[in-house]
């Protein structure tokens, strides 16, 4: 039979807030929020880095390449022809 033991847990004084235990050696980690030191100006459902992707565009008498913002150009799209935005993010730089 496996005796269980009653935990003694002590610091472990690396800095971190993890813990072991004296008695069999366990060792846990603590799950602690450090303070945000800077605040945050974007959404949280936005993604910090926004993926550009270029795109054709004929101008009438010839066709250039032009630089976009990928979540942009899935929104003018899926307002402007009713696509779901899962078929876009699959089918566009993937």
């Amino acid at each position: 039979m496996i005796n269980k033991c009653k935990h003694k847990w002590i610091d472990m004084e690396d800095g971190t807030f993890d813990q072991f235990c004296v008695l069999c050696s366990l060792k846990q980690m603590q799950n602690v929020m450090s303070p945000i030191s800077a605040e945050l100006n974007v959404p949280l459902g936005m993604s910090l880095e926004r993926e550009k992707i270029e795109v054709p565009l004929f101008t009438g008498d010839k066709h250039i390449r032009i630089s976009i913002y990928k979540d942009e150009l899935i929104k003018q799209m899926n307002e402007e022809m009713c696509l779901s935005i899962n078929h876009l993010s699959n089918s566009i730089g993937r």
